[in-house]
């Protein structure tokens, strides 16, 4: 080999080795340390040569979402990338990756390449405080970069030690309930409460936030939602906010009231708040006055609501009767906070006739209601016409029985019990026009009458006293 030649040869190699030297030191840069900013350890590396193709991003710069705990992928893909190199830099311009390397702790964080031209980067169980904007680099002359930017989204969650437990109220006080959410982007709490009272609520509940009062509207949602295996059906109430708050509360606002929190990530996350209504007992009696014949039993109901349920009693001239062979007192839970007391008084005489008081009370206070039981004896009797005719009283036993909402069966039948005794005729009505009965004629009077009440009967009696009538003319 000439001289010549083996110059040219050594300069050759010398360049090479150079190249090669400089790619090393700029890896070792790159590599040393827990990382450390792009410009410190990227800049541009000057080429010689042929002027290459320049590389281009083949993705357009986007933004990518993702739920907290699942893996992000940032896309980047360059073609014609060449001899230069591939740098994934964090939100704060901390470099992450060289090439397909990692360079950082966060073993979270790795380069996956499905393509020749893919430089994805993947950041594993992902958190909130990874999101941010994510810049892929290419050392060209200047720097071509092309910014991802990752939004992480985190389902809503109730915070239970910031949020209100069951609550006790007072009639006509206001309560609060509030649901603490957390979640990005921001949840938005919506509030409903159960159908419990059948046939609507009565007395409307006011509910409203710090700022503002709502009725309850006339266009309500109705949601269900599944809970241990079954639907509940619920009201959409007041305006949304994590604060409900119920103003002037009445006995009708009692019930189990949920929050549900929804950001469009699922899934949504709900919490049930219980509220009791505490109120005075209220007494009522179905029947004020009522008429039985000695030597019978007859039985007498109170209905009872109060929250809570204290003592409940009847009395009799000022004194609580007991529970003994002469009275039965039972009391039956009907529904929710009603109740009903009943006392089934055996063998009637006369000093069971007069005013019995039915006693409810509770912590709040007491109610009461008197009704009066009186001897109807007399109003049994039968009734005597001036003709000989006579009226019977029949009292339908089924009008006298009841059947409790719950399904339990309740005594034996009531009987002869009497709210309302038919007052007996007077002198002035026809005898043979009571009760719309048919009475036959007074033979001995030598007339033939037929009287009916109101309409003719084309019956076989009818046709019989027709018949005698005619024979005896």
């Amino acid at each position: 080999m000439t001289p010549m030649a083996k110059m040219i040869l050594s300069s050759y190699n010398m360049i090479h080795q150079t190249r090669y030297i400089l790619f090393i030191y700029i890896l070792i840069g790159f590599t040393s340390g827990s990382g450390g900013t792009f410009n410190e350890h990227f800049g541009t590396i000057p080429r010689t040569g042929v002027k290459k193709q320049e590389p281009i991003f083949h993705l357009p710069v986007m933004n990518v979402t993702y739920v907290a705990g699942t893996t992000a992928i940032l896309p980047c893909s360059v073609e014609h990338l060449g001899g230069y190199s591939i740098v994934w830099a964090n939100p704060k311009a901390i470099t992450v990756t060289l090439q397909d390397r990692r360079i950082t702790d966060d073993s979270r964080i790795s380069v996956e390449r499905p393509t020749t031209t893919s430089w994805n980067l993947h950041i594993r169980e992902v958190e909130p405080s990874d999101g941010g904007i994510y810049s892929c680099h290419i050392n060209t002359s200047p720097v071509k970069v092309k910014r991802i930017d990752l939004i992480v989204q985190v389902p809503p969650k109730i915070i239970d030690h910031l949020s209100s437990v069951d609550a006790n109220v007072r009639e006509g006080e206001t309560v609060s309930l509030v649901c603490n959410v957390t979640g990005i982007p921001q949840p938005t709490v919506t509030w409903y409460r159960q159908k419990r009272h059948e046939g609507g609520v009565k007395e409307p509940c006011w509910y409203g936030t710090k700022s503002a009062v709502t009725a309850p509207s006339t266009h309500t949602r109705v949601q269900y939602l599944r809970s241990s295996s079954t639907y509940s059906q619920l009201t959409e109430v007041g305006p949304p906010g994590e604060v409900l708050i119920i103003h002037n509360v009445t006995r009708y606002c009692d019930d189990i009231y949920t929050c549900e929190a929804s950001n469009g990530v699922p899934p949504n996350s709900y919490r049930k708040i219980a509220v009791k209504v505490l109120f005075l007992p209220d007494v009522r009696l179905p029947i004020k006055r009522m008429g039985q014949i000695r030597g019978k039993e007859t039985i007498l109901d109170c209905m009872i609501t109060a929250v809570p349920l204290g003592g409940m009693s009847w009395e009799r001239n000022g004194i609580t009767l007991k529970k003994s062979w002469k009275y039965r007192i039972e009391p039956y839970d009907e529904s929710g906070n009603s109740y009903t007391l009943s006392i089934r008084i055996i063998d009637l005489n006369k000093d069971d006739f007069g005013e019995y008081t039915c006693v409810a009370s509770n912590i709040l206070g007491e109610d009461q209601e008197t009704m009066i039981l009186y001897d109807a004896t007399a109003e049994k009797e039968q009734i005597s016409s001036p003709r000989g005719g006579y009226v019977k009283h029949n009292h339908d036993k089924k009008k006298n029985s009841t059947i409790r909402k719950n399904g339990k069966s309740n005594y034996p039948p009531r009987t002869d019990i009497r709210s309302d005794i038919p007052t007996p005729p007077d002198d002035t009505r026809s005898p043979h026009r009571l009760g719309g009965t048919l009475f036959p004629p007074n033979i001995g009077s030598g007339e033939c009458r037929l009287e009916w009440n109101g309409r003719l009967s084309l019956s076989l009696v009818s046709l019989f006293i027709a018949l005698l009538c005619f024979y005896m003319e």
